[in-house]
């Protein structure tokens, strides 16, 4: 459950078809996407990935023209994030779905191999929950790959 009811509409319209561009100017502590890079070091072919918060599927686009025979899978919770991403163009050599659902609702049934929260936790009403539900996701040697906005957010939810 997320945190701001109005998250899901936080992210439509005009703001979703500009998030691509604005994501394009912020750095992370003076390294630009360093979850792109520690989510690529760790796919490789035939993986079960979920990118939950997947925004408009530029981090699954990614993934799926570095790699082949994936099951790729994106969750957000704006039904105008999910449009964007499924007008994303894929390269056809992994399964691509995308779901327009709220992550602690969504009953998922595979397990995964890579789980990412990217910039997502934050938004949720209990994101160590939202993490314990992560990890019964994993496959046996799966991870959860994630970044949140400085440490605070977790302190504040073991309270």
């Amino acid at each position: 459950m997320y945190r701001r009811k109005g998250v899901e509409k936080a992210f439509k319209g005009d703001i979703a078809k500009k998030w691509d561009q604005k994501s394009e100017f912020v750095s992370y502590y003076g390294t630009k996407k360093p979850i792109k890079e520690e989510i690529m070091a760790n796919a490789c072919n035939g993986l079960y990935i979920v990118d939950i918060g997947c925004g408009t599927g530029k981090m699954l686009k990614k993934i799926d023209s570095s790699f082949s025979a994936c099951h790729l899978m994106g969750l957000d919770i704006s039904n105008d994030m999910i449009s964007l991403s499924q007008n994303r163009i894929f390269n056809g050599n992994n399964m691509v779905s995308f779901v327009n659902n709220d992550f602690m609702e969504y009953n998922f049934k595979d397990y995964y191999d890579i789980i990412i929260f990217s910039y997502v936790l934050h938004h949720m009403d209990n994101p160590i929950e939202a993490l314990r539900k992560a990890k019964d996701m994993l496959s046996e040697d799966g991870k959860i790959i994630f970044s949140v906005p400085g440490e605070k957010i977790f302190i504040r939810s073991a309270i």
